[in-house]
């Protein structure tokens, strides 16, 4: 239904923002091998999200923030090391 809603265009209602996040956040976490452990599974997943995720403002907003806390993680881990 999300998809299809996204398909339309047609404005998604808030539970469906809100699973379009989750969503987002699984893709960009790289947690797709972990919910789907079956790799043929985790690509035909990874195809839908993407198609799911495509051009809505959320999914860009979670990337720019995971890749954010990631840069913030590999400083911080290098600075600890080189402690």
């Amino acid at each position: 239904m999300v998809l299809e809603n996204i398909k339309k265009q047609e404005l998604l209602e808030k539970e469906e923002e809100r699973i379009v996040v989750l969503i987002s956040l699984v893709h960009v976490s790289s947690l797709l091998r972990i919910v789907f452990p079956d790799r043929k599974e985790a690509k035909q997943a990874e195809k839908q999200i993407k198609q799911l995720s495509k051009n809505l403002p959320v999914s860009q907003a979670v990337k720019t923030t995971i890749d954010s806390i990631n840069a913030t993680i590999f400083a911080a881990s290098s600075s600890a090391s080189r402690s």
